[in-house]
């Protein structure tokens, strides 16, 4: 198992579940939140039952983000600059390959099709 904490935002339920499962098979720990929005104190996330935590990247090691996320505030691209300010690697990970590129101009290391992180996982070549 590596020793990699990964901060994983993804809006649907169905696939966050399976990604989540396939991830902690390959790393020390996943924190999968499916919302984001900004407040006063920063960005805060939320998770599937809809617990919200303040963001703190000191916590992660690599963030997987969603390009979009329906029925958040914030999209993955408004997330990006948060993320990289934190000094956060971060993946895109959005199905469409324009929201990939627009997270990646905004600071992503790089971008992957969210279907592809099960085989990366399992090959343990998730950090950028």
């Amino acid at each position: 198992m590596q020793a990699i904490r990964v901060l994983l935002i993804e809006d649907c339920l169905e696939l966050g579940d399976l990604l989540q499962e396939a991830l902690q098979a390959e790393v020390k720990s996943v924190s999968w939140f499916v919302r984001a929005r900004t407040t006063e104190e920063g960005v805060l996330l939320m998770n599937a039952d809809g617990k919200e935590s303040l963001l703190d990247c000191t916590l992660y090691d690599l963030a997987l983000v969603d390009g979009r996320l329906k029925g958040s505030s914030m999209d993955g691209w408004d997330l990006i600059p948060h993320l990289v300010a934190g000094k956060l690697p971060v993946v895109a990970i959005s199905g469409d390959a324009w929201f990939n590129k627009r997270m990646v101009e905004l600071g992503a290391a790089k971008s992957l099709e969210k279907f592809d992180i099960w085989t990366l996982a399992r090959k343990g070549a998730l950090m950028p």
